[in-house]
């Protein structure tokens, strides 16, 4: 009995400790957006843009969300103009088949209007999320609830000047500085890769690889140190013979 007494008051701590861990490890990271613009640039782009975007085919209840929703959410004025705009894509035959059988899907690509005037929240806070999640940590949406004082917050901020757009992303870990000579939604994309290639040393290959296409001048020295490396190792091999 004083055996099983003794292994009982050993094991409540492990578990104790166990469950913190979990409970820890499932602190979720918000993503907050900033968006300062110059508004004689803004005024003078007018463009409407066309960009493919991830959505959520339900709510968190689970609840199929109604075309109306999704509509109106990608920014056409009703479902007839939504499929014709996405029939002249080349990837209609992708987009058909969300269109064909929505309950399907738990989240579905579309293309997304945009106006290259002022930068839309919202498409910027999906994109920070998106290459924030895949390059560094995951963060999330805020949500409608709202946060604690003690939420793990990763603010970014975008300074839309009249020639260069800025991008710093701040938070546990991380305190970054990007910029891009572009606009609209490439600007912000190449604006925060920017930002994580600076920061983040061992992701910058992966950076490269996926998205080496925005960052020419980073990813030509990168593929230039590479090369560099591997002709010294083929030296280093011909020594010892």
């Amino acid at each position: 009995m004083l055996i099983l007494r003794k292994l009982f008051i050993l094991i409540i701590p492990i578990l104790f400790a166990g469950l913190i861990e979990v409970q820890a490890e499932e602190i979720s990271c918000y993503v907050t957006i900033y968006i300062k613009e110059n508004q004689q640039k803004v005024s003078q782009s007018n463009e409407e843009r066309l960009v493919e975007v991830e959505i959520d085919m339900r709510y968190q209840s689970n609840i199929q969300k109604n075309w109306d929703i999704i509509v109106k959410e990608l920014g056409y004025s009703n479902l007839k103009k939504m499929i014709k705009t996405h029939k002249k894509s080349e990837n209609w035959d992708r987009y058909k088949k969300i269109f064909n059988n929505p309950n399907k899907y738990e989240k579905g690509q579309f293309l997304k209007k945009i106006n290259q005037g002022p930068l839309d929240p919202i498409l910027t806070s999906e994109i920070a999320i998106s290459l924030i999640t895949r390059y560094f940590r995951e963060v999330i949406q805020i949500p409608p609830a709202g946060l604690s004082n003690d939420a793990c917050i990763y603010d970014v901020q975008v300074n839309n000047t009249e020639e260069t757009m800025v991008t710093t992303i701040t938070g546990e870990d991380l305190n970054a500085y990007g910029e891009s000579k572009k606009t609209g939604v490439d600007g912000i994309k190449e604006s925060i890769l920017s930002a994580l290639f600076r920061s983040l040393e061992d992701k910058r290959k992966e950076i490269c690889d996926n998205r080496g296409a925005l960052l020419n001048k980073e990813c030509a020295i990168v593929l230039a140190e590479a090369e560099i490396e591997k002709n010294e190792c083929w030296l280093d091999v011909t020594k010892d013979l």
